[in-house]
């Protein structure tokens, strides 16, 4: 009962004092309306106008991702597409290239009376890239001993190597810088004829001669003395020459092939 009293005492207290309050804002020309609008309006309204702008840039970040998003899948689309394109022009230049080749060992029929087969180089078969295989073999009529050239140009041709060995759909071709390679060479600026032999690397041609008339630069043809090569066959040009004793000296010829990017050669099957 004691609890009861003291608890409707505080709450008549309360109301006094809340009329007293009130009577006091009155008196200053505050209404209660006033009051609530500060107590409770506004503060609404405040969190009202947060949450909206807080929504606000919610919608703008998610509308951001969404179009970082779409952007990057677009990306993605544009470099698979570049990626195909690239392709495209690879596989067109590929055949460009192709045509040109093709068009220059055509071309070869209007200035050389000698009979060939255009095959594929399929295989380098030593580390010293001394013996090829290409795709032609004995059903293509290629034998053993015949030469096989090429060309850059479809003006000139240039001596790769000979025909070692055959099946029926492929053939061993040893390329000329093996040491097991010989050809009859003629420098065409002072008319010299010798041997030029493989060394690995180059082909090389030993005078017995201190003096040589040969000089760097001057450019060797196979002689056409043999029953085997055609005349006038590049074999390379003169690069080096060296003294080796007081009556031997050693020219150094470079071949105009170049071995490791090979890709199409004839093969001489009548002169």
């Amino acid at each position: 009962m004691k609890k009861n009293q003291h608890l409707k005492i505080l709450i008549i207290l309360f109301l006094v004092v809340l009329l007293i309050f009130i009577a006091g804002l009155a008196g200053r020309g505050i209404t209660l309306f006033d009051v609530a609008d500060f107590l409770f309006i506004r503060p609404a309204s405040n969190v009202t106008i947060y949450i909206n702008k807080t929504k606000t840039q919610i919608h703008k970040l998610s509308s951001l991702t969404k179009t970082k998003l779409q952007l990057e899948n677009k990306n993605t689309e544009l470099k698979k597409e570049i990626s195909i394109l690239e392709e495209r022009i690879k596989l067109i230049q590929g055949i460009y290239e192709e045509n040109e080749r093709l068009k220059n060992i055509l071309g070869l029929k209007k200035r050389y009376d000698f009979k060939y087969k255009v095959g594929t180089v399929v295989s380098i078969l030593t580390d010293n890239f001394n013996t090829i295989i290409i795709n032609k073999g004995e059903r293509d009529g290629i034998e053993i001993n015949m030469p096989v050239v090429c060309t850059y140009d479809g003006k000139t041709i240039n001596l790769v190597g000979i025909v070692i060995d055959t099946s029926s759909n492929f053939s061993k071709v040893l390329i000329a810088t093996d040491p097991d390679f010989y050809v009859g060479a003629k420098d065409m600026q002072t008319g010299e004829i010798s041997i030029a032999q493989g060394n690995g690397k180059n082909l090389s041609i030993i005078m017995k001669i201190s003096l040589p008339k040969m000089q760097n630069g001057d450019l060797v043809t196979t002689t056409g003395v043999s029953d085997i090569y055609p005349e006038n066959i590049i074999i390379g040009k003169i690069s080096n020459i060296k003294k080796k004793s007081s009556f031997t000296t050693e020219i150094i010829i470079s071949p105009y092939v170049d071995f490791n990017t090979l890709y199409e050669v004839m093969v001489i099957y009548e002169k």
